[in-house]
């Protein structure tokens, strides 16, 4: 990803204005999830378990995997390091800034 990895980025951030990540949710991420995704990247909404485990890099998160994301895992991974933007994802510090920025973004727009 082409995005800077400061909270500024973070938060002028939709998935709108990337559809390359749009394509990629469709087509790489389980169905059932695809709304918590793009909640937690528009919004900053935080999601359940698996995908906040997920997010945070955590290993944790294929123990917790329902089995349609763990027959997903592969398909998760390539996401995550393939179009995945850098500064939404990749530790709990990451994870807990993207919240937070994305809720401001959302609370300024009303």
């Amino acid at each position: 990803m082409n995005l800077k990895a400061t909270q500024e980025s973070a938060t002028h951030f939709h998935l709108c204005d990337y559809p390359h990540i749009t394509d990629a949710i469709t087509k790489k991420v389980p169905a059932h999830m695809h709304g918590a995704l793009v909640r937690y990247l528009n919004d900053g909404i935080q999601p359940g378990d698996f995908l906040t485990k997920l997010l945070q890099g955590k290993l944790e998160a294929f123990f917790i995997a329902d089995e349609i994301n763990l027959s997903a895992f592969r398909d998760w991974v390539d996401f995550l390091y393939n179009d995945m933007p850098s500064v939404a994802w990749g530790s709990e510090t990451i994870v807990g800034m993207w919240t937070h920025s994305q809720r401001e973004v959302r609370d300024d727009r009303g």
